[in-house]
């Protein structure tokens, strides 16, 4: 079996022929720590999002947290493809999970600026602060999209959709022969979104916002037919 060094970017499984990679704010962690059983042997198998690389005859666990190696997180797909080689790449099943373009703005908002409490803050003053975190910050919003687009194409062969994680998980596992165990399914990271106002009460009523989002997320949009 061949050893691939690789960290924080991804999970793989020999057994199952499959290779996650994870975005960001998309309950990514969540879905790696599900599938990590049938990517690594049982005492490295740790249900965290704090996790050591770790490489076996089994598969790949990328490292959830620093120190990186020589590889680092949320790795484009044609870099991961070299390592991989041709063979790996086309023949297991490769899937991410994606997310409402508008929503996943919010979420990355909260994400990058956690240490703030917003908790008691007027929620116009938290929307005016995402307004200017959007039009200051819109490019970083989708630094991983090369995870998953080649020339603006989709590449991979499933996309779970954060909306509907159980039932898109569900079928992941059937394609995989993978027992569907939604109780198993952890919620890490989900606390740093401090707010409970849905995600479309974050844009202003000028629009400028919303639509630099859309501009910046046509390929989910279209592709996937997100609407606001």
């Amino acid at each position: 079996m061949p050893f691939f060094t690789i960290s924080n970017c991804m999970i793989l499984s020999h057994s199952k022929k499959f290779i996650f990679q994870r975005t960001k704010k998309t309950a990514g962690t969540s879905i790696e720590v599900y599938f990590q059983p049938w990517c690594t042997t049982p005492e490295h198998n740790e249900s965290s999002d704090k996790y050591r690389e770790a490489v076996t005859d089994q598969g790949i666990v990328g490292s959830r947290s620093t120190p990186y190696d020589k590889f680092y997180d949320h790795m484009p797909w044609w870099e991961l493809y070299n390592h991989l080689g041709d063979d790996v790449w086309q023949s297991y099943f490769k899937f991410c999970s994606i997310r409402n373009p508008w929503d996943k703005a919010v979420s990355r908002f909260f994400w990058e600026t956690k240490r703030v409490d917003y908790t008691d803050m007027p929620f116009n003053e938290v929307k005016r602060l995402f307004d200017l975190f959007v039009r200051r910050h819109i490019r970083i919003l989708w630094d991983d999209k090369d995870m998953y687009v080649n020339r603006g194409k989709p590449i991979l062969d499933y996309y779970v959709r954060y909306e509907h994680l159980h039932s898109d998980l569900e079928e992941v596992c059937t394609r995989l022969d993978i027992p569907w165990e939604p109780q198993r399914l952890g919620t890490f990271k989900s606390g740093t979104r401090q707010r409970k106002e849905p995600y479309q009460d974050y844009y202003s009523d000028d629009c400028f916002v919303k639509g630099l989002v859309e501009k910046h997320s046509r390929l989910e949009i279209g592709h996937f037919g997100y609407t606001f």
